[in-house]
This record gives structure tokens, sequence and C-alpha cells, in this order.
């Protein structure tokens, strides 16, 4: 950390040339000063700190908190999003803004106190494996029970995503 805060912008971004991003490489510079700056150096784990850090949003200081420290941060990544939205039947769009404070509200609350990483990790590796976008294995499932979509035969339509604008050709 301390030799990428002393380093020059501009040579970082020499050496991240050709990887594109170059957004990334200047907020991991400004991140790394910070951290040297408020943290004498070591990474900061509890997510009030990591949030503060240039380009860490909500999944990567919850992630980092939870795993590192166990903090009672419930993740949202594309396959929490899926398996919350097919077990609890939530058809409100993942990416708007009332389906963000939702699907939060409901990781939160369903997350067991003092076990976030190990659960954070499992509701993780669970959406890629078994409730998976396109071929959910949901005959194997040992939720589809209580499953809502399982029920409904409703889990190829959910999560719920708007579309975003197509880009237009240059």
């Amino acid at each position: 950390v301390s030799s990428f805060a002393a380093a020059q912008e501009e040579e970082i971004l020499r050496l991240w040339q050709g990887l594109g991003y170059y957004s990334r490489a200047r907020n991991m510079h400004k991140a790394a000063k910070l951290v040297m700056q408020l943290f004498d150096g070591v990474f900061p784990t509890a997510y009030e700190d990591v949030i503060k850090l240039p380009g860490v949003g909500d999944y990567t200081a919850a992630a980092v908190s939870s795993f590192s420290v166990n903090e009672n941060r419930a993740v949202l990544d594309g396959n929490v999003f899926r398996v919350l939205s097919r077990y609890y039947g939530i058809d409100v769009p993942i990416n708007t803004g009332q389906g963000k404070k939702i699907f939060h509200a409901v990781a939160q609350d369903i997350l067991p106190k003092d076990q976030a990483a190990i659960y954070n990790q499992a509701i993780m590796d669970f959406g890629a494996t078994v409730c998976k976008p396109k071929a959910a294995f949901c005959e194997a499932c040992v939720l589809r029970l209580e499953c809502v979509a399982s029920r409904e035969n409703s889990v190829s339509l959910l999560p719920v995503k708007i579309k975003g604008k197509g880009s237009r050709n240059r």
C-alpha cells in the first residue's frame, strides 16, 4: 500500500496501460493514499471505513467487512439477487432504487447474526451453482418446496431487471 500510495499517478497509469478502466487505477491510487493517511497503511475492515474509500461501493464494503471480520453485513451480487428474488417471489426490478432497498432489507433481515462470512459465501455459491441464471437445478434444490418461483413455475422470469438503453453505433 505504501509503495502504491507513494507512486506518481502517471507511473500508475503507465503500468495500467492496456487494461482499460483508468478510473479504477486512479481510485485505487487515491484509496491507497487514504489508507496511508487515515489507517496507518493498514487496509480497513469495518464497513463504515471501507465504504469511504474511492471506488468502493456497497457490495465491496460489505464483502470486505463480512469476510475479514465477520461484520453483520449482507452482500448483494447477481447471485444473491437471483436466489432472493426466486425464493421470496420478489418481482421488483433489481436495478431500481426501490428494488435495491427491498433486496437490501430482505438480505440484511435474514442474515444470521455472527455468521455473516459463511452465510454470504454460501448464498453466493448457491446462486452460482444451484440457482443458476439459465439452467437452475430446481429438481435437486433443497429449498424448492418453500421457493415461490419453483412453486409458481416462474424461475425463468426472476429476477426482474429493467433493460438499459442499447449502445449506439458510432
